[in-house]
């Protein structure tokens, strides 16, 4: 995947993304994707959500999984599994990390596993695990499967960020040296067989929405 549009913003307020698309849209009138990838970010969703309103929005699957991993790793039962080398803890952990595989409908079931865990003895070591997913996920079911999507993470736009960040000289370059690099990695692009997305077709693409 190669970015057709790069913005620099100095905030990530709702206002300032609602800004941001909003803007897109008077160039791009007919732009209506079927959906859109992001992370979590609350402002961006519900800036989406305002400007692009027949567009499902799509949560990205790593990203959740990373924060219920880190949620795990908080409460100590990331050492608890190869403590105990007990499988079990093991698969209640990654049960809730696929929670989000299944479709909305059938997202009770993490009550089924609760159930489970009550009689398996491990109620008390997973309780603040569960109350979190319950607090935090359960709210949020809608919008956090991914059961009928074909593409289930932004990895892809994240390639991208990568691919520009491999030709910058550090973390957080001046403005001089961003548009210097990125200048560097266009025309890097624009030479033959380099690329197969050359300029011009990134304006086609552009112009197809106008």
């Amino acid at each position: 995947v190669i970015a057709l549009v790069r913005v620099l913003i100095r905030s990530r307020s709702e206002l300032t993304h609602l800004t941001l698309f909003r803007y897109l849209k008077t160039h791009a009138p007919n732009l209506k994707p079927q959906s859109i990838h992001c992370d979590f970010e609350k402002a961006t969703m519900n800036a989406l959500r305002t400007v692009f309103q027949t567009s499902s929005i799509v949560v990205c699957l790593w990203h959740y999984v990373v924060c219920v991993g880190r949620k795990a790793g908080k409460l100590n039962l990331s050492s608890l599994i190869f403590a105990s080398r007990n499988d079990l803890v093991h698969s209640y952990i990654r049960c809730t990390s696929g929670v989000t595989l299944l479709p909305s409908t059938l997202s009770p079931t993490i009550e089924e596993l609760w159930i489970g865990v009550q009689a398996s003895g491990w109620a008390d070591t997973f309780e603040p695990l569960f109350s979190y997913f319950r607090r935090e996920w359960v709210p949020k079911v809608d919008q956090l499967t991914v059961f009928s999507h074909d593409k289930r993470t932004n990895n892809f736009s994240e390639g991208d960020n990568r691919s520009l960040a491999n030709v910058l000289p550090q973390n957080h370059p001046n403005i001089w040296a961003l548009a210097l690099r990125a200048h560097a990695s266009e025309v890097r692009c624009s030479q033959p067989n380099e690329a197969k997305m050359t300029p011009a077709k990134c304006q086609q693409h552009l112009s197809a929405f106008k």
